[in-house]
């Protein structure tokens, strides 16, 4: 119905299914192939793994291998490594980032400096705390202060993990 509503490109992300017994990716992502969408994105985890375990890259390359439409891989791209790595894989031409890129913004720089050179640089730690007022003076603007206060207390924590002397950081922010 949608795709017969818009001009507009339609994709669909979906898993690999419900849990190990339901493994459907193949079937969905032909259904959806059928039905006129342009694009597919596999979460390379069934629901019930959430985010737990290794993302199953090679369903993500028998899918590409199935469909003529665009896939998408998504799941376990931390850093730019992860990345190049996925692509050599599976043989996609685009990946999603999810967790990766929770406290690391910085991680699609890092990717296209990394696919281009063959290196990237880490954010230092003033530019790691203006992002942080950054995001925070966006969320104030865009919803409230008690608001983005409460959503910035974890974010913090994603943008200061693995910093030394963080606690510190977090405190004084």
């Amino acid at each position: 119905s949608l795709v017969e509503a818009t001009d507009l490109p339609v994709s669909v992300k979906f898993r690999l299914g419900v849990d190990e017994d339901s493994i459907n990716y193949l079937e969905v992502g032909k259904i959806i192939e059928d039905y006129g969408a342009s694009k597919v994105t596999l979460h390379a985890r069934t629901r019930k793994q959430m985010y737990s375990g290794q993302a199953d890259w090679t369903a993500i390359k028998k899918l590409k291998d199935e469909l003529k439409i665009e896939v998408v891989g998504n799941g376990d791209v931390f850093f730019p490594e992860d990345a190049l790595k996925m692509v050599e894989e599976t043989g996609v031409s685009s990946i999603a980032i999810g967790r990766g890129a929770m406290g690391n913004p910085f991680i699609f720089k890092q990717i296209k400096d990394y696919l281009k050179t063959g290196a990237y640089s880490k954010p230092d730690i003033d530019t790691i705390i203006d992002t942080i007022l950054k995001h925070y003076n966006l969320l104030v603007e865009y919803k409230n202060e008690r608001i983005a206060i409460n959503e910035m207390r974890k974010h913090i924590a994603w943008y200061l993990k693995g910093i030394q002397g963080s606690g510190k950081f977090r405190n004084n922010i």
